[in-house]
């Protein structure tokens, strides 16, 4: 904003004599001697007033004022007899001419065609303005807490040479100069770990993951995602980080009516028993696959490697009888996580939370694996697991652990399901400028 130009917000805030605002014409109506029209800009919406006795020789320049145009004005404050807060517009000065009509408000666009045409949708919705610029400071207040607590911000670049091992779909693209394939990250986490070992400390990255999947209203392929390690902790340690951020989001930005710092804590193998009384550790795959919900329930195969699979299926469907609950789940097959520390009582189990509120998961937060000969043997499993091409040799990552990688935890924070919490939808696609 041009020094001495008020937002609109401050106009409608501020006692002053005079206001000099710029924003867009999005309503314009005729009275005969007067002229209302409504200016917008990003921070809200106002009330302007042509007439002799405040624009004089100006009064015919609204003639040429279309729906649309981008102006400068400057003006007096008044109070209309409805009590509504007008600017009596002195002069006016044209910034950009609009040459389409734009869209209403209400018929023009609807939910889906905004999310198409999100610049239209931004400029004549104010609700939806206002939800993104939310947006933008949940996102400065995610930073803000981690550089108050001594996080540095590292870029581990978007372009790899080799994929991961797990289940989900790759982005391909082709290099000239090097006449290869590369791929669009899934994670930034195996080149995070490089940098760990390499002597950095309490590091996160806060950018873009691919997964070539499908769209729905839960899932978007292109994604952003809070990757965060600590040196010297275990995954307990990083939930209360999390929970600490949660809290911290609540009193900088906003407290959401389902607020997820209200969860309640369940251990993997203790919540399947209470639910249904049975203990998955002494089950066969069949006995676990019976009470797997139809929608949920995927062939892995009968080996003993996938029995972790189906108990996390088994645990998805029990979630959903806790829809309206937000759940802290301790404890993953480490088939699934195959990054993490296993507990020493349970060596099923991977020390992981994983952060679910409403049924989303929103977060998780895990103790790292720092055993080079276990993690390359659970490497192989998983690729052997989804038939997944694999050469040991070409993972830089597994050749750095052998240097040796210091204790420490991680958390993955999808920022979009963040978002959608703390801004109250239930499409992630409302918190995406411009959703596929």
């Amino acid at each position: 904003m041009t020094k001495g130009i008020s937002h609109i917000k401050n106009f409608l805030e501020e006692e002053k004599e005079e206001f000099e605002i710029q924003g867009r014409i999005i309503r314009k109506r005729d009275l005969g001697g007067i002229i209302f029209a409504s200016i917008k800009d990003q921070t809200g919406l106002a009330q302007i007033a042509f007439d002799k006795e405040h624009t004089g020789e100006s009064y015919k320049d609204y003639r040429n004022l279309n729906v649309g145009d981008v102006v400068y004005i400057k003006g007096t404050p008044f109070t209309t007899r409805n009590g509504t807060r007008t600017l009596g517009v002195k002069s006016i000065k044209f910034i950009a001419k609009c040459s389409e009509p734009i869209p209403d408000k209400y018929h023009g666009l609807n939910r889906k065609t905004g999310q198409i045409n999100r610049g239209l949708e931004l400029m004549v919705n104010q609700d939806s303005m206002n939800l993104f610029l939310r947006r933008n400071n949940l996102i400065k207040e995610i930073r803000r807490f981690l550089f108050e607590r001594g996080f540095q911000e590292v870029d581990t670049g978007i372009l790899q040479h080799i994929t991961n091992t797990s289940p989900s779909e790759d982005f391909v693209t082709h290099s000239d100069h090097f006449d290869r394939d590369l791929f669009l990250r899934k994670t930034p986490e195996l080149r995070l770990k490089q940098l760990l070992v390499a002597g950095m400390e309490n590091i996160f990255e806060l950018g873009k993951n691919f997964r070539n999947e499908g769209v729905s209203r839960d899932y978007h392929p292109e994604y952003n995602v809070l990757e965060l390690y600590q040196n010297d902790a275990t995954y307990l340690d990083v939930l209360h980080l999390t929970k600490s951020l949660l809290s911290h989001l609540n009193q900088r930005v906003y407290a959401p009516r389902n607020n997820p710092i209200r969860a309640i804590d369940v251990n993997l193998y203790e919540f399947i028993l209470r639910e249904i009384g049975i203990d998955v550790r002494d089950s066969s795959i069949d006995q676990i696959k019976t009470h797997i919900a139809t929608e949920i329930r995927k062939e892995y195969g009968q080996e003993a490697m996938y029995k972790g699979l189906y108990v996390y299926d088994l645990f998805k469907t029990l979630l959903k009888r806790y829809i309206d609950e937000n759940i802290i789940l301790h404890g993953v097959p480490k088939e699934i996580s195959i990054l993490g520390k296993t507990f020493d009582n349970e060596p099923t189990l991977v020390e992981e939370f994983r952060y679910f509120v409403r049924g989303n998961l929103i977060c998780n937060g895990i103790t790292e694996l720092t055993d080079y000969d276990e993690q390359k043997r659970r490497i192989e499993q998983q690729a052997k697991m989804y038939e997944k091409d694999l050469d040991i040799s070409d993972m830089q990552f597994l050749e750095t652990l052998r240097f040796g990688l210091p204790p420490c935890a991680g958390i993955g924070l999808g920022v979009e399901k963040t978002l959608m919490v703390y801004l109250e939808t239930d499409d992630i696609r409302d918190v995406i400028y411009f959703p596929l």
